[in-house]
């Protein structure tokens, strides 16, 4: 069983954990891993709870089991499906992170 974490990437501070569905995650031998997962919401108020956080640029995601961290990333996307009250949270090792942030 996978625990997902929410943390802010320089101070990690945790903004807790989420319940995501469809995750994927990988770490290849050559170049940096990538993650993907649904957030589901069920109201506006989760997601306007949630959306600073997302948005901010500065959240990370660690992927969890039992209490050793095995994936961790920094989130690039996490844009929201009004019609399906979801969202995609998309990240990449902080290798890729700062390639994209630098270029």
């Amino acid at each position: 069983m996978f625990r997902y974490e929410l943390n802010h990437i320089l101070t990690r501070q945790s903004f807790g954990t989420v319940d995501l569905a469809d995750v994927s995650f990988n770490e290849p031998l050559q170049g940096p891993g990538q993650f993907t997962g649904t957030l589901a919401i069920d109201t506006s108020s989760n997601y306007e709870s949630i959306k600073h956080i997302l948005e901010s640029g500065l959240a990370a995601i660690h992927v969890f089991q039992d209490s050793t961290i095995i994936w961790a990333g920094m989130i690039l996307s996490a844009p929201y499906n009004k019609k399906d009250q979801t969202i995609v949270i998309s990240a990449v090792e902080a290798e890729a992170w700062l390639d994209d942030r630098l270029h």
